[in-house]
């Protein structure tokens, strides 16, 4: 008699862009269990390349909040899940609220609500308290970050914290040859258009560059806000909209650097993807990437326009390479291992 694969039930009220890819590449790296996705979607928000995740189920969630906590109990009845995986803010508490007392919690953030640089502290303090209380309830935090783990392991009652690649692949992409320096630096960023990514940073550090006269062509692939559109349409950027991972891919090997200007970030898949593509990335300075070890870290619009200008006249190509170095560690001290986590988490439940 064939033996019964086990169940992960994935919990994600917002189905898109980084969380989508984290968790059709974690279910492509752990075939042995079954995976099943409560979700919401996120309109017209992709990045997840065609033919990841195919061994995944979805189910709809339905539209509030109440319902959606019962929902999660009802569907991991119904499925027979042997672990719950939540993921973000919002999945987390319904999962967390949810009365499944039989089945181990894992939590992935994907970057704590109480980070938010847009709000108040008196709000970043209530989300840290709503985590905190949380804490209790979670088996396992599943981290994208080192940065994550360690916010995580200062929450009082928080067990266990395990960081966890994002992306699936280990080897760095070859990049196109090019036959001689552009006259024109190609930039390009990644993102949905709100506040956490912050495109108005990206968009004063391309005046900057007009303003020096430095020639560029910036693209930033993702669409949301019509005003941060228009800002960064108005410096010059060419905003191209949603596109699949493949176009995103596409783009990286014509691009020639990669803006990141996040204002606060878990970790951010399309700067790992860019690593690895052997692009030289200039971001803002956040406390994932440093402890990542990346070079071009900025404070200021103007550094970041200096970072591009100071690239356009070195050279691309020992950036390249020291990109794809950054990623390869990254690789090393991060192994994709979640059917090992699950079934860890799973043992000590019983």
């Amino acid at each position: 008699m064939t033996q019964r694969a086990p169940v992960a039930l994935h919990v994600v009220e917002a189905y898109g862009g980084g969380v989508k890819a984290a968790i059709e590449n974690w279910a492509d790296a752990s075939p042995e269990y079954r995976h099943v996705v409560l979700k919401a979607d996120r309109a017209n928000h992709l990045f997840a390349k065609a033919g990841r995740g195919r061994g995944v189920g979805f189910i709809d969630m339905p539209p509030k909040h109440r319902q959606r906590v019962l929902s999660v109990e009802t569907e991991a009845a119904r499925v027979k899940a042997d672990i719950i995986h939540a993921h973000s803010s919002l999945a987390g508490i319904y999962s967390r609220l949810a009365r499944t007392p039989d089945i181990p919690i894992a939590y992935s953030p994907h970057c704590f609500a109480f980070e938010r640089t847009d709000i108040g502290s008196t709000k970043r303090r209530s989300f840290w308290m709503a985590e905190a209380a949380l804490a209790r309830r979670t088996s396992i935090f599943i981290t994208v970050s080192e940065h994550e783990a360690q916010l995580a392991l200062r929450l009082p009652g928080a067990r266990c914290a395990e960081v966890l690649r994002v992306t699936s692949e280990t080897e760095v992409r070859r990049r196109p040859a090019q036959s001689s320096r552009p006259n024109r630096i190609r930039l390009l960023s990644v993102g949905r258009l709100c506040a956490q990514k912050d495109p108005y940073f990206v968009a004063a550090a391309l005046q900057e560059l007009r303003h020096r006269g430095v020639p560029f062509e910036h693209t930033w692939v993702g669409d949301g806000d019509v005003d941060m559109r228009a800002a960064l349409e108005s410096s010059g950027s060419r905003v191209a909209g949603w596109q699949s991972e493949d176009e995103v891919i596409r783009q990286m090997d014509a691009a020639d650097a990669f803006l990141h200007s996040a204002a606060w970030e878990g970790s951010p898949v399309t700067t790992e993807e860019a690593l690895r593509c052997g692009l030289p990335v200039i971001a803002r300075s956040l406390p994932v990437l440093r402890q990542m070890n990346l070079v071009g870290l900025v404070e200021s619009p103007s550094e970041m326009a200096t970072a591009v200008e100071r690239l356009a006249e070195g050279d691309l190509k020992l950036a390249a390479l020291t990109s794809q170095a950054v990623f390869e560690r990254h690789v090393r001290q991060h192994p994709a291992r979640l059917t090992d986590l699950y079934d860890q988490v799973r043992s000590s439940h019983k």
